[in-house]
């Protein structure tokens, strides 16, 4: 009996040592997986490689990817899977080595929705951003309402009268031994060269840009209805216009070939008209222009038709 009892006395408590390491070895996985819930979700990140300053061309060597806790400010960062869309971009903040690279500091595809210049990384130096006023008191356009991001433009200025060229000081008259003034008759020749040269300057349009120019942003619509309380309690059934679109600038960000910044911008000031066209796709074909006398010849051409050419 007294060996019996002893069996079942070591039995018993192997039985209960083997529960003892059972439950501690469910314990700690237990308090792994309570630590790791509790612990802040993490993310990849990309960081600089070396010391990035102002201008420099990021190429995929000047990038790593580092892990960043999943916090408030990791949202700024640009991840790991987007290190395609920053390579071929440009630093605009200097960024240090070692140092998580934010949206804002770069030009590139990553940065779009936080640098407006962004939108340039895709084109390169031969390409700029250029603002058009719409309000501009020579400018005629459809609304600012009328516009979006992505819509094909058509420039076309208009000039009613082309600067005249210095006039050529008149000679002082030559004075006869009496003193009398001789006058020069004017040949028939010279009246001839003189009303060709007055074409010169007749009034015409060109169309700019037949290519057409991409909207890249639109500023100054209207940014809808906002709610005015009526109620003690803040509830509201009356919507008005939000009262900070009043009296906002309505212009436009176009993307305008570097080579045709100045061309624009003096018609913009000397035109006495431009306007603003909706496209739905461009030319590369240049256009000549149109002329007063293109006009008068074109009037002239049609009245000969109708009349038979003896007119």
């Amino acid at each position: 009996m007294d060996n019996k009892s002893g069996i079942r006395k070591f039995s018993a408590n192997y039985v209960v040592l083997a529960i003892t390491l059972v439950v501690g070895v469910i314990a700690f996985i237990a308090a792994i997986a309570v630590g790791n819930a509790q612990k802040p979700a993490t993310v990849q990140v990309l960081v600089a490689t070396r010391d990035l300053n102002v201008g420099d061309v990021i190429s995929t060597g000047d990038v790593a990817t580092t892990t960043v806790y999943k916090d408030a400010a990791a949202s700024y960062y640009i991840t790991a899977d987007q290190q395609d869309t920053i390579v071929g971009g440009w630093v605009a903040i200097p960024i240090l080595q070692g140092q998580p690279i934010t949206r804002q500091s770069v030009i590139a595809e990553a940065g779009v929705g936080e640098r407006l210049s962004a939108s340039l990384a895709k084109y390169g130096k031969d390409y700029r951003l250029f603002t058009i006023p719409l309000d501009a008191q020579n400018i005629v356009s459809p609304g600012v309402a009328a516009f979006m991001p992505g819509d094909l433009i058509g420039v076309t200025m208009t000039v009613s009268q082309r600067p005249q060229e210095p006039a050529t000081p008149t000679p002082t008259p030559a004075l006869s031994l009496a003193g009398v003034v001789t006058p020069t008759p004017a040949s028939q020749q010279n009246l001839t060269i003189s009303d060709a040269l007055s074409r010169i300057y007749p009034p015409f349009a060109a169309d700019l840009f037949p290519e057409g120019l991409r909207v890249v942003a639109v500023y100054g619509k209207a940014s809808g209805v906002q709610a005015v309380p009526t109620t003690a309690s803040g509830s509201s059934s009356l919507y008005s216009p939000s009262a900070s679109t009043l009296n906002q600038p309505n212009y436009l960000i176009v993307l305008v070939p570097q080579s045709k910044v100045e061309e624009l911008s003096l018609a913009l000031m000397g035109s006495d008209k431009v306007y603003i066209s909706m496209m739905a796709i461009g030319s590369n074909t240049p256009t000549t222009s149109f002329s007063y006398w293109d006009l008068e010849d074109l009037l002239k051409q049609e009245r000969s038709q109708v009349l038979g050419g003896n007119h």
